[in-house]
């Protein structure tokens, strides 16, 4: 083995400096990472949907980031799909980046209202996506769902106190012109897991979604979209998770207001549209996060980002 002396080292740091006076400065080695970081990364904003809140995305924020993803996660309010709707455009004008805005179940709902300078594209997660004058309850009727139906033994409807001041007519009235209650709706925690989750294979972490879930009010699902819906223009994906029992992808008699006819109107009124499928119940975030995060992915893209 060659014996490194102290001649030898000085030979080298000799060499460096005449490289160094040739070249005007010695080369160093990149340091990758700190290049990613200085990158612009693709921005997604996920809106998560009625009897949940942000850690229902499972784990599909860290499988993002862990991309290089900037993920923001919205904390929708659930009182109503106007203010919902106004409240998903400030978030989305405060992104730095053009963004990417994903939805799941009344989320859709959420995002179908953006407008903001910032959207690049539209993915919805068994969603609802309604068009112009078209509400979440008559989707949910449609389709067959349980979430309208007040009578359904999985649900629980209850009275709301509304805020000091605000008057019940600021709710608006459903589109059969009746006033809408100030009234909320939940799910049974009993009937959780088998209608929401039924294939979150931890029963302890499904029955913590079903115990700290929100509630929705009746107006948010009885408000109608106001103007045309954001995903008529934009890049726009749709993810049909095919053992939904709350948005059913066949949805009932003619399919309408199930989640595959409402994927398949998008794309006949928008060419820019694409669609997937994924085993996986109305919480396929969770059960199926990797399938999803990969679409979301393929959203990114399909939206130029």
């Amino acid at each position: 083995m060659r014996k490194i002396t102290r001649l030898t080292l000085l030979a080298a740091v000799a060499a460096l400096a005449v490289g160094a006076g040739t070249t005007g400065a010695v080369a160093l080695s990149s340091d990758p990472v700190a290049e990613e970081r200085g990158k612009s990364k693709p921005s997604i904003l996920l809106v998560h949907g009625a009897f949940a809140d942000a850690s229902s995305w499972g784990d599909v924020p860290n499988i993002l980031r862990r991309g290089g993803y900037q993920v923001r996660l919205a904390a929708v309010p659930l009182r109503g799909l106007a203010d919902d709707q106004a409240y998903l455009n400030t978030l989305l004008d405060k992104m730095e980046n053009k963004t990417l805005v994903v939805g799941h179940s009344y989320g859709g709902a959420v995002i179908s209202g953006a407008k903001s300078k910032n959207l690049a594209g539209l993915a919805y997660v068994t969603a609802f996506a309604p068009d112009k004058t078209e509400s979440v309850s008559q989707l949910d009727k449609a389709g067959g769902g349980p979430t309208s139906n007040t009578t359904n033994p999985i649900v629980n409807v209850q009275p709301y106190p509304l805020p000091t001041g605000q008057p019940l007519e600021k709710l608006g009235k459903d589109q059969d012109g009746n006033q809408i209650p100030a009234a909320e709706v939940s799910i049974q925690v009993d009937k959780f897991a088998a209608n929401f989750a039924q294939d979150v294979w931890d029963k302890d972490r499904a029955n913590t979604f079903a115990d700290g879930q929100r509630p929705i009010s009746v107006a948010s699902l009885a408000q109608t979209q106001a103007g045309e819906p954001a995903w008529k223009t934009a890049p726009t994906s749709y993810l049909v998770a095919d053992d939904d029992h709350m948005i059913p992808p066949k949805g009932k008699g003619d399919g309408k207001g199930g989640s595959e006819f409402m994927a398949n109107r998008i794309k006949a009124a928008n060419a820019k549209t694409r669609i997937e499928h994924s085993p996986g119940s109305h919480l396929v975030m969770v059960s199926q996060s990797w399938n999803v995060a990969e679409f979301i992915k393929r959203s990114a893209k399909h939206a130029g980002l």
